[in-house]
């Protein structure tokens, strides 16, 4: 069965290999024609230390800084070099929040857990970006302060 599916993908991937479509035919999902000049090739430009303000309550934190060639994995994780206590004074960086120490059940540990360790799928560089689509969204009122 699995020699099957095997060749029946093999064969669908060389016939549309063969297919010979060119640039020229390739459209928009709003079936425009596409031009070298719609395709961005470039990332927006990451403003390094300056700070954007949230959009949400409860949004996490943007980072304010290239992280692309960072390397996260499960042996290294480069956001920790500075971000972990006691890492963070001496690198003048904020510190990691208290609750990514604790589990699900709220008992606290020794170092970020397992939910909390791979930053990027909750932290974002942050890119002051024209939207894709035009959109109506408004941000929510900041927090009232804490006295």
């Amino acid at each position: 069965m699995k020699t099957k599916i095997m060749a029946i993908a093999v064969a669908v991937g060389l016939a549309l290999m063969g297919s010979g479509a060119s640039a020229a035919e390739v459209k928009t999902l709003r079936n425009a024609p596409v031009s070298d000049g719609d395709i961005q090739t470039e990332m927006y430009k990451i403003q390094d230390g300056v700070k954007l303000e949230k959009s949400y309550r409860g949004q996490p934190p943007l980072v304010p800084h290239e992280t692309e060639k960072y390397e996260i994995d499960l042996k290294v994780n480069k956001c920790l070099q500075c971000h972990e206590f006691p890492n963070a004074e001496k690198e003048k960086a904020p510190e990691i929040s208290k609750d990514h120490y604790k589990d699900r059940d709220g008992n606290e540990q020794s170092s970020v857990n397992g939910n909390r360790y791979f930053c990027i799928q909750c932290h974002v560089p942050q890119a002051n970006a024209t939207p894709l689509i035009p959109n109506t969204f408004q941000g929510s009122a900041p927090a009232p302060s804490k006295r």
